[in-house]
């Protein structure tokens, strides 16, 4: 997981890195995982706006598809809340309840403002945990006879 020593009040979103770690194993290194996240991030805005134009029109299929781009994509960052987020407002598209769909939008709004605020910080965490993850510890020294 990537969080930070920041002031209270003041922590970076969370995400669980495993499946970047798994991308890095699968592809010898971190460098596709590292594009994944950062793409993942400067996509969270326009995907958010896919998700508020299609709620505003009321059109259930292009909601659907664009809560499960963000959802598809959260999940595979680790994105977890913004994930979650996501599960809860696809419900309420199912139900068609498309009024309650906007209210939950504004929270998952703003999960995605808090981690497009938080994201160099976030990639800068990403990029150092695989990548010392990847070379592994440095050998501890052991003093010589």
């Amino acid at each position: 997981m990537v969080s930070s020593d920041s002031p209270p009040g003041h922590e970076l979103p969370v995400l669980d890195l495993q499946n970047a770690w798994d991308i890095s194993v699968d592809t010898g290194g971190p460098d596709l995982a590292i594009n994944f996240l950062t793409d993942y991030m400067n996509l969270l805005h326009v995907r958010m706006f896919r998700i508020l134009a299609a709620l505003t029109a009321e059109d259930p299929e292009p909601a659907v598809n664009a809560v499960l781009s963000l959802k598809t994509s959260s999940s595979i960052a680790g994105a977890l809340e913004i994930e979650g987020s996501c599960g809860v407002l696809l419900a309420a598209i199912a139900a068609g309840n498309f009024q309650l769909a906007r209210v939950l939008a504004v929270d998952l709004g703003d999960h995605v403002d808090r981690m497009a605020a938080a994201a160099p910080a976030v990639l800068k965490h990403a990029n150092e945990y695989l990548y010392h993850r990847a070379i592994g510890p440095s050998p501890v020294s052991t003093p010589s006879n």
